[in-house]
């Protein structure tokens, strides 16, 4: 029977099949298609594998914007939710997606397609390459284990508190690989989705600025933020560029730093970031902040 590779872009109803489908492959996404009500929980941008009408595969792009050298951006497109039903497996047709997927981000001008995935192998073959991580963990050297308690949790934070936030992000000096969050709720990057993550904690201090943990590893720090208030903040471990200021200053207060480039830190959860370059042109050493990981 013969597999066709479609654009499908939002359609609803190619999308809840998809959903179904990464629900038949995936516990979370059990639990999203609940959640969501059969529904992708940000905006997509589908391919699907289709046979007799039906979707057997799928493979998204999430579109989104980081900061480059100069004040330039690059135009990303994330790969994510990609899954085929089982029983139509080992027939290259996660392949064919991806590589239908990349054929029309480079139409579009996109400079890259970044993933996450445990399974390194299958996306080499399609163009992909892992990404060096170019992070530093930090350690703090009294905690075992944050205690985020006092932290706020995203149902917690006030209109003030969330204007804060955006406005000691927005004000910030630039970092390669900074993602431009944007106000659009139907986006992955947008502050609305940030806001409603549930590993997240917050720990607001007024007219100052902020730091963000995601499952206890603190991910961003925004506004006039000193290493003594990280210090101070009952957090254990912190995950952050190594052009990163804040690494000498928490080194200074005793913190372990080891920067990753061919290991990865235990909070990536075993997914290598891997990308597939869409130009000529080389990319800058980029970062990718375990806030916005997708």
């Amino acid at each position: 029977m013969a597999v066709n590779i479609v654009f499908a872009g939002e359609d609803i109803e190619f999308q809840r099949q998809a959903v179904d489908v990464l629900a038949r492959c995936f516990d979370v996404w059990q639990m999203r298609k609940q959640q969501y009500h059969g529904r992708f929980p940000f905006r997509e941008l589908s391919f699907v594998a289709i046979t007799d009408g039906t979707v057997i595969g799928h493979a998204g792009i999430i579109p989104f914007e980081v900061q480059a050298s100069g004040g330039k951006t690059l135009k990303m497109a994330g790969i994510a939710s990609v899954a085929v039903a089982p029983e139509w497996r080992q027939q290259g047709i996660a392949g064919n997606l991806c590589r239908h997927a990349a054929a029309w981000a480079a139409e579009q001008k996109f400079d890259a397609m970044p993933l996450y995935t445990e399974r390194v192998n299958v996306y080499k073959h399609c163009g992909w390459e892992i990404f060096p991580p170019g992070v530093a963990t930090l350690t703090s050297p009294r905690e075992k284990k944050s205690d985020l308690s006092k932290w706020l949790s995203p149902e917690e934070l006030s209109v003030a508190d969330k204007e804060l936030i955006i406005r000691s992000y927005r004000d910030a000096a630039a970092c390669p690989g900074r993602v431009v969050r944007v106000d659009d709720p139907a986006s992955a990057m947008s502050w609305s989705y940030l806001f409603r993550k549930a590993a997240g904690r917050w720990k607001i201090f007024p007219g100052k600025g902020y730091l963000l943990a995601m499952d206890g590893v603190l991910a961003e720090y925004g506004g006039e933020i000193e290493a003594q208030m990280i210090n101070e903040s009952q957090v254990a471990q912190a995950l952050f560029s190594p052009a990163d200021p804040m690494c000498a200053n928490l080194a200074a207060l005793n913190w372990q730093i080891k920067v990753h480039h061919d290991d990865l830190p235990e909070c990536w959860e075993g997914e290598a970031v891997m990308m597939r370059t869409l130009t000529e042109k080389a990319l800058p050493e980029l970062f990718f902040p375990l806030a916005n990981k997708f």
